[in-house]
């Protein structure tokens, strides 16, 4: 699983940050673009089930999108501004 972070500016996603939650709430991986156009974190370890992602707002919202994907096929997109996605993982 890849969470791609991409930043339009080029200047990283200024104090924005993404949170990666299970089915129960809880966090399983957070991060941000410090600098950059882009940047890709890898996830190893997410178990199969129900996960959602939201990127807060940051300085220049307009600025960010993200992808999530596995296996080069997306699973879940967006941009910043605290809406979640949802997205599921089998087995």
């Amino acid at each position: 699983m890849r969470v791609n972070k991409y930043d339009s500016w080029e200047d990283g996603w200024d104090g924005a940050e993404y949170v990666i939650t299970n089915s129960k709430g809880e966090i399983e991986a957070s991060g941000t673009l410090v600098t950059g156009n882009s940047e890709t974190d890898e996830l190893c370890d997410l178990a199969p089930g129900c996960y959602t992602m939201s990127v807060s707002e940051g300085t220049f919202p307009d600025e960010i999108s993200w992808s999530i994907t596995q296996g080069g096929a997306v699973k879940a997109e967006g941009g910043a501004g605290g809406a979640e996605v949802g997205w599921w993982i089998g087995m």
